[in-house]
């Protein structure tokens, strides 16, 4: 199984590669690099960020790193846990302190290209082998180039639904390589709300998590956040694809009330629970959505769910975003050859499909890895059966520096303000759209 490979996407521009931060003489100088993993020479203390995995998976992280440790005296592997949502924050004040952890696990909507353009990761292909960096699938480093390491890709935009309300209410799904159009879509949430059941829900908290319910609108209506323009970008918030992709996020809500104004205030577990309890119908999410559901609420859905494609009425905008995520050796490095050493006997092909399989099963991005049996149909029916068939439809975020900037911390707050107001879209985001243009040039 093959992954895309997305270098002429025409929807983003080519990753920068990072200034050298460090020359080969102050790497030299800076490490003491460990003869093999299972050395007992070398010493030093990794400190490693970690803020995408669920617990299970962090457990296993930290299993990894006292093995690690137990291989190569001397040396201390600290994890830290961040919440995924203050991630990018976290990361932010560490980068203007100087004071990044040796090793952060990151992911595209969580900064990744942000940190990588600003010089805030290393170049892997100074610290790893070509040997090392030829066991990654094609298109795995097409987002950030080598500033980071792949560890997994999700696609991000999927519609889960429990097949019985389906069922009840008369409705039949689109083919898995299609999508609704906005109409048909929008028709079978609303008679899907039934008493305490919702048609409809998402991610419904500011930030990120707003963020990566709003990106699949923008992209069924044929826009973005950012577009490219020639050799540069500009606002994409002022088209009129984006006011109607605003207009039917709002609409949702406030006129056909297939799901609850109070979502906004929602969190992730909110959310998970919502679905759990069966009090919603569908769920806008990612291949990560059930497993993760299943991990935090002991309920195990069976063969009780199915997913499909993101409603659009442009055949031609069937896209799914991918968010890939990382281990990034950072710039703040003390020992990046121990930091590497660390990665390369985490990327071991058992380790990784532990790892990958305990990580929302996303698919590890290493060609042996893939091919474990854990990610044939049988073992993985969605994988399997739905969004491997997906593939050909799937791209990265923009690679533009200020993308999570704009998405995040100025669309956010406007969108999530018209939810609640009910104010026209169109002034709104001509608004926005001055200020978005004005921050980027």
């Amino acid at each position: 199984m093959r992954f895309p490979n997305h270098t002429g996407d025409t929807t983003r521009a080519p990753a920068l590669r990072r200034r050298t931060l460090l020359g080969a003489a102050a790497l030299g100088a800076a490490s003491v690099p460990l003869a093999a993993c299972g050395s007992d020479s070398g010493s030093g203390r990794l400190r490693i960020l970690n803020s995408m995995l669920p617990e299970p998976a962090r457990a296993l992280l930290d299993d990894y790193a006292r093995e690690f440790e137990d291989a190569n005296e001397g040396v201390q592997v600290e994890i830290t846990y961040v919440p995924w949502e203050n991630h990018r924050t976290t990361i932010l004040s560490a980068l203007s302190a100087g004071n990044l952890p040796d090793i952060v696990h990151s992911g595209s909507a969580q900064g990744a290209v942000e940190f990588s353009q600003s010089g805030a990761f290393l170049d892997a292909s100074e610290l790893f082998d070509s040997a090392f960096l030829d066991r990654f699938v094609p298109g795995a480093f097409d987002e950030i180039g080598h500033n980071g390491i792949p560890l997994a890709l999700s696609p991000e935009t999927g519609i889960w639904y429990f097949k019985d309300a389906f069922e009840e209410a008369g409705l039949t799904p689109p083919p898995v390589d299609q999508a609704w159009a906005w109409e048909e879509f929008t028709d079978a949430a609303v008679q899907l709300t039934q008493g305490d059941r919702w048609g409809f829900i998402e991610r419904g908290e500011a930030g990120l998590g707003m963020q990566k319910a709003l990106i699949p609108y923008a992209w069924s209506y044929g826009t973005d956040f950012l577009v490219p323009e020639g050799d540069d970008w500009v606002s994409g918030i002022g088209t009129a694809e984006m006011e109607q992709a605003v207009q039917t996020y709002v609409d949702l809500v406030r006129v056909h009330q297939v799901r609850p104004e109070s979502y906004l205030s929602w969190g992730h577990a909110e959310g998970q629970r919502a679905w759990a309890d069966r009090t919603t119908a569908m769920y806008s999410s990612g291949m990560w959505w059930n497993s993760d559901v299943t991990s935090n609420t002991d309920d195990v859905f069976g063969e009780d769910y199915d997913v499909m494609l993101f409603p659009t009425d442009d055949p031609d905008n069937r896209k799914v975003y991918v968010s890939y995520d990382y281990f990034h050796i950072t710039r703040d490095a003390a020992d990046p050859e121990l930091a590497a050493d660390f990665l390369t006997f985490l990327y071991e092909k058992e380790r990784l499909v532990e790892l990958a399989t305990l990580n929302y099963h996303n698919p590890p991005m290493i060609e042996e890895a893939l091919a474990d049996e854990r990610y044939s149909p049988d073992e993985y029916p969605i994988w399997g059966s739905r969004y491997s068939q997906w593939l050909d439809l799937i791209q990265p975020l923009p690679t533009h520096i200020d993308y999570g900037k704009v998405s995040v911390d100025m669309a956010v707050p406007v969108i999530q303000g018209l939810v609640q107001s009910g104010d026209e879209v169109g002034p709104a985001l001509a608004e926005l759209d001055e200020q978005v243009n004005a921050e980027i040039a």
